[in-house]
């Protein structure tokens, strides 16, 4: 899978402005202070990963052969965004699907998933679920603040040959679900590592190119939000979802296969497990 990170800085002003310089379609990307706004390729909109109500009102217009097209709301005059790409190969898969209001629904994918992110325009729970190889059967984090840190059920809960599977709560009638789905490779690795205390703290992984993006969330008991980091972050400088740029979480990639991070609550606090996963 390819991922790559892309930085640019507001013009202000209409119409709306295509980023370019990607080097593919992507398939999934976010983008935003906080990387908040998020799209796949056959989604009928974009949709925000730390709010209850995910639809994006027309933030993130388009994924584009070589990039993305972005509203005012995403090219304020001087402001530097950030945004990270997947796509470029087979090893990262989007879709959408309308619920029905069942439970255990089969939703068929092209890959056997490692990892799945689900976003919806559901305002009854917080939208950016996820489930790994990872976590237990019938248990879903959410990139948003508290909610699920210890993992919650009947989200999204397995994963089979060729699908993964959402309980009804994932699933309420009529409503629009964007998903994201990753396969196992050397780009994308995913672990999980208890807390330690230590300041900083470095992990190696085993990639075959320089880290584009890294992502790490507490899922015990009394847990804060996820921290999240692109390569053009500067040094110290991370996305402490469900916030905007903030220092002192993931503070930098210090090789190609290596990051490193702080002994807070987000990132390696004694007191919790996290999840993480990188992406080069």
């Amino acid at each position: 899978m390819a991922a790559k990170s892309v930085t640019y800085v507001g013009t202000g002003g209409a119409p709306d402005r295509a980023i370019t310089g990607v080097g593919f379609q992507p398939t999934f990307m976010m983008v935003g202070l906080g990387l908040q706004s998020c799209r796949g390729t056959n989604w009928t909109a974009s949709r925000l990963h730390n709010v209850t109500v995910g639809a994006d009102t027309a933030v993130l217009v388009s994924i584009d052969t070589d990039g993305f097209t972005v509203t005012l709301a995403l090219n304020a005059l001087g402001t530097t965004y950030y945004a990270v790409c997947f796509g470029g190969d087979n090893d990262v898969e989007a879709g959408e699907y309308t619920g029905d209001a069942t439970d255990n629904r089969e939703i068929t994918t092209t890959m056997d998933p490692e990892m799945v992110w689900v976003l919806h325009d559901d305002g009854a729970v917080a939208t950016g679920l996820i489930h790994t190889v990872n976590m237990g059967v019938d248990v879903t984090m959410n990139f948003y603040g508290n909610l699920a840190a210890a993992g919650v059920a009947d989200y999204i809960q397995t994963f089979g040959t060729g699908k993964f599977t959402v309980g009804a709560t994932m699933n309420a009638l009529n409503k629009k679900y964007g998903w994201v789905a990753f396969r196992a490779s050397a780009a994308h690795v995913v672990g999980s590592y208890a807390g330690d205390g230590t300041n900083p703290r470095t992990f190696t992984v085993n990639t075959p190119a320089n880290i584009e993006y890294a992502f790490t969330k507490a899922y015990t008991s009394g847990a804060v939000g996820a921290a999240s980091r692109v390569k053009d972050h500067i040094s110290g400088q991370s996305v402490p979802h469900p916030n905007n740029v903030q220092a002192g979480a993931i503070l930098d990639f210090s090789t190609s296969e290596s990051y490193t991070t702080h002994a807070s609550l987000r990132t390696n606090s004694a007191s919790h497990s996290y999840d993480r996963w990188t992406y080069s």
